[in-house]
């Protein structure tokens, strides 16, 4: 059988000073120095295993990046490509989230010229039987944490949910497989929201980390084992805020929601009901809300915000997290990792229509949006140049070939799941009346994702 010949990343060979091309360039001055004087190769070189100019000095890009942004004969955005170091998908997000404090979880502070717009979700005023069945509950609820020192402190509510032995806790296995359950009963807790596609891409990729945990998958580490399990926990938290902006937009028609404040102690109040949606025994469950209005010194020193939230579940750390252990999958160069990255590419880019859909009602999240989005890009360019055509959206993607990368005898999973995320590309295909579309760059690329997301319906 051939081997396709944009494959790059399985094939890796080591190159010497005298392959990295060593032609005429026009210099430009670093616009960061910090930026340009880490250390270490490029993503480009290191994925070649290259000799990296940017090793040197403080030139950027580097001569390889420079003269060849793409891979062999794929130029994957020659104009967009960037010249980063690994750990730089992130950068913008931490001053992205400068105005946007979560407090706890369904809860939410948004800075406002020198005000403070307060939020807080609730999907528990129903009962525990209830938000058990119909809630959508992030993994900290799982958690039963008997040391107080312990920086989870889940709510007594939520105590119906599993309650993990001490001696489990540090793996917290169980309470990552009770958190994943509740995806494959989406009909019943985010009911209509999303097409029937959807939702089965969403149960297809909790299940697949439910079994890819289990595989001895070492050298990864605990983010890079459970990156679908973060991406799912960055959903639920920008799901909050795409539901308040449906509610924003029932009550107002203009401005923004901080011009109806003009009476600081004024508040938005829905109350929590259950909702039998269009499909029979589907369910959606609004949770209460509260809207109000503080000064922000009274709120910044009047109370502390981040004691009952533990640091590493906040979503901008979440999607920190996310973008990282994806990039660093992807340096391993392990083609048995593809469908985990397009799943979470896939999970991400349902975070960013969330987050979008805010802008409707507020300014603030506006920068979080453009930093999810930009990293969305360069994560999507590096996938691209890892696999090259074989991700599920080409129309000749070869699964036996992918097969007998990953070995599939040994672990079927892998080679299953590409080929289960090929399918709903494969149908569409089929009922497409014009030409075939052919994927040359990033931007391409998560252009037909968002539209899969929506399982191809818009």
């Amino acid at each position: 059988m051939d081997s396709p010949k944009n494959l790059s990343v399985p094939l890796r060979v080591t190159a010497t000073a005298e392959d990295v091309p060593q032609l005429d360039r026009v210099d430009v001055a670093p616009h960061d120095l910090n930026k340009s004087k880490r250390s270490g190769p490029c993503l480009k070189c290191q994925l070649r295993n290259w000799p990296c100019s940017r090793e040197l000095g403080y030139i950027t890009p580097c001569d390889v990046c420079y003269w060849d942004p793409g891979f062999e004969e794929i130029e994957y955005d020659r104009d967009a490509s960037q010249c980063d170091h690994p750990g730089e998908l992130t950068i913008d997000l931490d001053p992205a989230f400068e105005k946007v404090m979560q407090v706890h979880h369904g809860n939410w502070a948004l800075q406002f010229r020198g005000t403070v717009l307060r939020i807080e979700f609730n999907y528990a005023k129903l009962g525990d039987d209830v938000f058990a069945k119909h809630a959508m509950a992030d993994l900290d609820f799982f958690i039963y944490a008997k040391d107080e020192s312990e920086p989870v402190k889940p709510m007594d509510v939520y105590d119906v949910y599993y309650r993990i032995p001490d001696g489990e806790r540090p793996v917290k296995l169980k309470a990552c497989q009770a958190f994943l359950d509740q995806f494959s009963t989406l009909d019943r807790r985010w009911g209509g929201l999303y097409d029937s596609l959807t939702e089965e891409m969403i149960a297809h990729a909790a299940e697949y980390q439910k079994h890819i945990s289990l595989l001895d998958n070492c050298p990864l580490d605990q983010d890079e084992t459970w990156i679908i399990l973060l991406a799912l926990r960055c959903l639920i938290a920008s799901h909050d805020l795409s539901q308040l902006n449906d509610m924003i937009s029932r009550d107002f028609t203009t401005g923004t929601i901080f011009d109806q404040f003009d009476d600081g102690n004024f508040e938005i109040y829905q109350e929590c009901k259950l909702r039998n949606v269009w499909r029979a025994a589907t369910y959606s469950l609004d949770p209460m809300v509260s809207l109000s209005v503080c000064d922000y010194g009274e709120w910044r020193y009047g109370e502390s915000p981040m004691e009952d939230l533990n640091p590493e579940s906040t979503m901008c750390s979440l999607l920190k997290r996310t973008f990282n252990a994806a990039e660093s999958l992807l340096l391993h160069g392990r083609p048995k990792d593809w469908p985990t990255v397009f799943y979470t590419l896939y999970l991400l880019q349902m975070v960013h229509w969330d987050l979008s859909t805010c802008g409707d009602w507020t300014s603030a999240i506006s920068s979080i949006t453009d930093a999810v989005q930009k990293a969305l890009q360069k994560l999507t360019q590096l996938y691209l140049l890892c696999c090259g055509d074989l991700h599920p959206f080409s129309e000749n993607l070869d699964i036996d070939w992918y097969s007998l990368l990953v070995g599939s005898e040994e672990h079927p999973i892998y080679t299953e799941h590409y080929s289960f995320q090929h399918s709903g590309w494969s149908d569409y295909l089929f009922d497409l009346d014009d030409d075939v579309p052919i994927i040359e760059c990033s931007s391409e690329f998560l252009k037909y994702l968002d539209s899969y997301t929506f399982g191809f319906t818009i």
